[in-house]
């Protein structure tokens, strides 16, 4: 211990140390801040992992809530052959469609109407259009393969046979990505 006796003069006590030095101080300093530094850098990964994660689930959601809507109404009704010839020149089905036209078993309409400008899908059953993507979800592409070709249902008289001889079959190409702002 460094202190000063009575006599004004200083005097050294070897042995009894009661407090840290400069050094050790300073050390001590630089590790703790190294913990911390490290420490918060863990943190924002993980804050940005978890954020990257809720994302993923909002457009999983959003994409399974399409496509389930979809195949709903695909299994319980028929495809309207009609409907493309009628809204098409040249009757090309083996091109990707941006709609899905489908007879309802009471026969109404129900039209997957994809809008490119605004991203989003459109149900449409009469009048009635609903928008039925969520505002948190942009579709980038959504197209529609149908096969086959022409109507299987419609019977050929002169060749005494369906058109077809294969079950309609839609396959839906969906990209879908968040519509939310993007934190840095």
């Amino acid at each position: 211990m460094i202190g000063n006796n009575k006599s004004g003069k200083w005097n050294v006590e070897h042995g009894t140390h009661r407090g840290f030095t400069l050094m050790e101080m300073l050390v001590a300093l630089s590790l703790f801040s190294v913990v911390v530094a490290i420490t918060t850098n863990i943190f924002f990964s993980f804050q940005q992992a978890s954020r990257k994660t809720e994302n993923l689930e909002v457009v999983t959601a959003g994409a399974r809530l399409i496509m389930e809507r979809i195949v709903r109404e695909a299994r319980e009704g028929t495809i309207d052959y009609a409907w493309y010839a009628d809204h098409q020149p040249v009757l090309n089905l083996a091109e990707t469609q941006n709609a899905l036209a489908i007879l309802n078993r009471e026969g109404k309409q129900i039209l997957f109407d994809f809008d490119n400008t605004a991203r989003v899908l459109q149900l449409k059953v009469g009048t009635a259009t609903e928008d039925i993507t969520s505002a948190k979800l942009a579709i980038r592409d959504l197209g529609f393969k149908i096969s086959p070709a022409n109507d299987p249902f419609v019977f050929d008289t002169d060749a005494g046979r369906y058109a077809e001889n294969a079950q309609p079959r839609v396959t839906v190409l969906l990209s879908v990505d968040n519509n939310l702002p993007v934190d840095h």
